[in-house]
């Protein structure tokens, strides 16, 4: 079988001399003066060429991933921000099904009438502000929030999905919550203990904040009690059960 560019056949010799060789050199040099570390790199991102594949095509699961990773905090064990990698990931995906035609969910424009107009008066508030520099973060925090809402409303188009998504936050914030238990936290990841001490022992789970994991707490609580009431499995219900009574003592032991 000859090889064949645009219609034509190509030269096995030619594509050997000016193809397969200067890849072999550059093997080569690379062998001998590349640092070991950044072999390694290349050895997992080969390794990781499958999922990248897999994952590329489906926005859903890297943003499955992408709210696990933040509501589990487990990007602490690795040397840089995996989430940040991931949110471009998750663009670069979206962005390619969104090229091949997905549809993009527009909110009713009651919604985005609103929208607007909390927009206008949160910069008309950041514009006269005493303190600008604050102001401007909280309006970049709110700017945040509506691009959080609007891309979560791409992937809770109906019930399943709704659905997926609570189920993919409950065990984020499970995780963050109780895995602590079992793992020590690495020292550089946040605070030196899992637990620390502000009058009374406080339990900060992998949030690092008491305050913070409460409120995890109150939020996953809800969406626990929703799971009891739609899945009829007596085991599944039993989970969620456990699930309730384990975010209940986190909550008590962070004294929030």
């Amino acid at each position: 079988m000859k090889l064949e560019l645009f219609g034509e056949a190509v030269d096995p010799r030619r594509f050997a001399l000016v193809v397969v060789l200067p890849l072999v050199c550059l093997g080569a040099a690379a062998a001998v003066f590349a640092p070991p570390g950044l072999w390694r790199l290349a050895g997992l991102l080969f390794l990781a060429l499958p999922l990248v594949f897999l994952f590329v095509h489906r926005p859903a699961l890297v943003f499955c991933l992408l709210i696990f990773v933040l509501f589990s905090n487990l990007d602490i064990f690795v040397h840089f921000r995996l989430y940040r990698y991931l949110l471009v990931f998750f663009l670069a995906s979206f962005g390619l099904a969104a090229a091949g035609g997905r549809r993009i969910v527009a909110h009713h424009w009651i919604v985005v009438a609103l929208l607007g107009a909390f927009v206008i008066l949160a910069i008309q508030s950041a514009a006269f502000a005493r303190d600008f520099g604050l102001s401007a973060r909280r309006l970049t925090e709110f700017f945040k929030i509506l691009v959080g809402v609007a891309a979560v409303s791409q992937f809770a188009r109906d019930r399943h999905e709704l659905r997926r998504l609570f189920l993919v936050l409950a065990a984020g914030i499970l995780v963050s919550g109780l895995l602590p238990f079992a793992v020590k936290p690495p020292s550089e990841g946040g605070n030196l203990s899992v637990i620390w001490s502000q009058g009374v022992v406080r339990y900060e789970g992998f949030v690092f904040e008491a305050n913070t994991l409460a409120m995890y707490q109150l939020f996953l609580i809800p969406i626990l009690v929703f799971f009891v009431g739609i899945f009829k499995r007596p085991l599944v219900r039993l989970f969620f059960i456990l699930a309730i009574l384990a975010s209940i003592m986190v909550l008590v032991l962070s004294f929030s």
